[in-house]
């Protein structure tokens, strides 16, 4: 995935950012194995736990310009959206092994990060989930 800003510095989260993903949650046989129950839906091999806290830097250098749109663009870190919804649930279907759920999570205080120009997804050197969002709150 790629995210494009405006800017090639990072911001700095002054408090905890809260923000979203969707994930692929293992079912019960494939938690007993690997003990992690959520997987990136992009990046498989990526396991998360509620309430831990996981570190991806980013490295300004690879940031890249685009000076036909004049904008920045990257790739490393944690992409998350900043409301709920924002990805329809039919992009990543649900499958025998896993089930597609949307999760909240925080950027931490101190946290280097960068916002798309629209504002609507944003990537971050920490992130931590915090609960899974139930279907009703959807």
């Amino acid at each position: 995935m790629c995210l494009f800003c405006k800017y090639n510095k990072p911001n700095v989260a002054m408090g905890d950012i809260v923000c979203y993903k969707w994930m692929k949650k293992t079912k019960w046989i494939d938690m007993l194995l690997t003990k992690r129950r959520y997987q990136s839906p992009i990046y498989g091999k990526f396991k998360w736990e509620v309430n831990e806290e996981y570190y991806q830097p980013i490295n300004e250098n690879k940031i890249k310009h685009d000076p036909l749109l004049g904008t920045y663009f990257l790739r490393e870190g944690f992409h998350s959206l900043s409301r709920k919804n924002y990805f329809p649930r039919h992009i990543f279907p649900s499958h025998y092994y896993y089930e597609l759920v949307q999760v909240e999570c925080v950027i931490p205080k101190g946290t280097r990060y960068f916002r798309s120009e629209d504002g609507k997804e944003i990537i971050s050197e920490r992130l931590k989930i915090v609960r899974e969002i139930p279907r009703n709150e959807e």
